[in-house]
């Protein structure tokens, strides 16, 4: 087998130069050479970029997969709470129903009692005597009525303070549609009619230019005003390591350092950045990583 000449450009060197602890190193390339040691590079690069990315996405989906469980037994603990609450609520109703009952009834003995006492003894002044011999031994018997009472309110302040807590973290929680219109672009690598292929970062919801945009949950606004190709932006912080992003919007309604509840109004859908039409982009990040927002939509 005959070796292969090189001829006309695959005989013209490429030299590169390496310097480590200021010793020169130089590596002798011919054309061909280098065109396959870029392309073998490039490569390379886009495997592992690929490969740390689908790393991210994979713990991003572990660390969402434990959240939507805690969010799922903290709706189950509030139902539970709101249920104990409720039965606590109708168990205070009916003590103090019977305890006003209770009370009409002594009131309306003690009142037969000095009456009868008043007309059989002929004396008025009487009733001022019984009465106030009589009243505190009337009234006594509803003392323990006061402290059932007094231990089902503590009860239900105790129920009250946990379920704000837990619906606290519930609202915290980016669940909320952010607007109404039609999906026009997922989460993942989409094809563009050019035949340009790139990584969409979100969802793309199209409505008309104006239409209101709401925070997905409660948060701090970090984030609010242009943001290159984003156009006009709003990034909101949620907690718990979740941010969502509301990009080319025609209009800002929030500031940063705001907080916001599930829900308030942020901005307008508009045309702002590197946008081909009035539409949405919604951003969902899981302690930093981009995730798909449907992973958290209901």
């Amino acid at each position: 087998m005959k070796p292969e000449k090189l001829s006309g450009e695959n005989c013209k060197a490429v030299t590169i130069n390496l310097v480590f602890n200021q010793r020169k190193i130089e590596l002798h390339f011919t054309r061909r050479g280098y065109r396959w040691l870029c392309r073998t590079l490039l490569v390379m690069f886009l495997l592992l970029g690929v490969t740390f990315f689908h790393v991210q996405q994979s713990k991003g989906l572990a660390a969402l997969t434990l959240q939507k469980q805690d969010v799922q037994q903290t709706k189950e603990l509030v139902e539970q709470y709101q249920a104990e609450m409720a039965l606590l609520q109708q168990q205070n109703e009916l003590l103090m129903k019977f305890k006003e009952e209770q009370m009409q009834q002594l009131e309306k003995k003690l009142q037969d009692v000095v009456n009868t006492a008043a007309d059989t003894l002929n004396k008025p002044s009487l009733k001022n005597l019984v009465a106030s011999a009589a009243g505190p031994t009337a009234y006594r018997g509803t003392d323990d009525i006061d402290k059932e009472i007094q231990s089902l309110q503590a009860k239900m302040d105790e129920v009250e303070k946990t379920l704000e807590k837990y619906a606290d973290a519930l609202n915290a929680f980016p669940d909320k549609w952010p607007t109404w219109g039609n999906i026009t672009s997922t989460f993942g690598w989409r094809r563009w009619s050019s035949g340009w292929v790139d990584f969409h970062t979100g969802l793309d919801i199209t409505n008309s230019c104006g239409t209101p945009v709401y925070a997905a949950g409660k948060g701090v606004v970090i984030q609010a005003g242009r943001d290159g190709s984003y156009g006009l932006s709003v990034i909101i912080s949620h907690g718990n390591g979740y941010t969502t992003r509301y990009a080319h919007l025609s209009s800002i309604a929030v500031k940063v350092g705001q907080t916001v509840l599930k829900g308030d109004y942020v901005g307008a859908i508009g045309q702002t950045g590197f946008a081909t039409g009035c539409h949405l982009h919604f951003e969902v990040k899981l302690n930093g990583t981009l995730i798909d927002p449907y992973k958290v939509l209901p």
